[in-house]
C-alpha cells in the first residue's frame, strides 16, 4: 500500500501507479517506479504499513488517513460507535430477563454501558391471560405439580391465580 505525501501530510491514499500517471502526464515511468527508492523520493510517494482490522463488537470500522508512526507511515482504522437500533444481535452481551409476576418482560434497544452494547428490559403490566399462562407455567410444568402435589392441589392453585387475575373484557 502506497500514499501521497506532500508537506509532511498525507494528501492521497490509496496511491496507485495510475494517480502517479495521472499527476504527472509529462513524465513516463517505468512499471516497477513503486519499487525504485529515488522515483519515490522525488514524487512524495511512501510505503504504508499496514494494520489488522480491529474486529470490534457495535462499531462501525472504517480504514482513515495513514499516520506516520515511529518513523514509519502506518495504516489507521477508525472505529465509530453505532447507534442502538443499528447494533445486531450477535453484538449485544445477553442481560437476564427480568421476571415479576402480573409483568411481561419486553426486549427494548440496547444501551452502551462504555466497554460493551448490553440488552435492555422494560416490564409492562400483563393481560389477565398473559398473567394466567405465566403462572400457570409450561405444561411440563403443569404436570410435574400434579404429579407431585395432586389434582386437587392444582385445581387450587388454579383457582388462586384466576382469583388473583380475573377476567376482564
Amino acid at each position: 500500500m502506497y500514499a501521497h505525501v506532500e508537506n509532511g501530510s498525507v494528501s492521497s491514499y490509496p496511491y496507485s501507479m495510475r494517480a502517479l500517471k495521472s499527476a504527472n502526464p509529462n513524465v513516463s515511468f517505468p512499471a516497477d517506479s513503486f519499487s525504485r527508492n529515488d522515483i519515490k523520493v522525488d514524487y512524495g510517494i511512501v510505503d504504508v504499513a499496514s494494520t489488522s482490522r480491529p474486529d470490534t463488537k457495535g462499531h462501525f470500522v472504517v480504514e482513515g488517513t495513514p499516520e506516520l508512526v515511529s518513523g514509519v507511515w502506518t495504516q489507521v482504522w477508525v472505529k465509530t460507535l453505532k447507534q442502538p437500533e443499528q447494533v445486531e444481535g450477535w453484538e449485544i452481551t445477553s442481560v437476564d430477563e427480568p421476571f415479576e409476576s402480573g409483568k411481561i418482560a419486553e426486549q427494548g434497544l440496547p444501551f452502551w454501558d462504555g466497554s460493551e452494547w448490553k440488552m435492555t428490559w422494560t416490564l409492562r403490566d400483563a393481560t389477565w391471560l398473559e398473567a394466567r399462562v405465566q403462572e400457570y407455567g409450561s405444561l411440563d410444568k403443569q404436570v410435574e405439580y400434579i404429579t407431585e402435589n395432586g389434582l386437587d392441589a392444582w385445581q387450587t392453585k388454579v383457582a388462586g391465580i384466576k382469583a388473583a387475575f380475573p377476567k376482564t373484557s
